[in-house]
């Protein structure tokens, strides 16, 4: 036959200790939190400081070159608007 385990004794040192070590947990885990957090926040400005200016660069290019292409896209628009409609038509022609 397995013995029982008997129950421990439920008085005010033991109340006190799972109370120390409850608040041990809970710091530990906080501590671990911020810790995952500078982690995270050194990483970003790692990337930031590194691969930023040229993220940036690539970004405000592409921006650009896309408004570059709209411009040009919509001046082929009004020029074959005008052809069709005759506003530039000229009678010396």
């Amino acid at each position: 036959m397995k013995k029982k385990p008997s129950s421990p004794e439920y008085g005010q040192a033991s109340a006190k200790q799972y109370q120390q070590q409850t608040r041990d947990r809970l710091k530990q885990r906080a501590i671990k939190a911020w810790i995952i957090r500078l982690a995270i926040l050194a990483v970003l400005i790692y990337v930031g400081v590194n691969y930023g200016p040229s993220w940036v660069s690539t970004l405000t290019q592409k921006g650009r070159n896309a408004k570059y292409e709209l411009e040009k896209s919509g001046k082929g628009v009004k020029s074959a608007n005008d052809q069709r409609s005759g506003a530039n038509f000229d009678p010396n022609e």
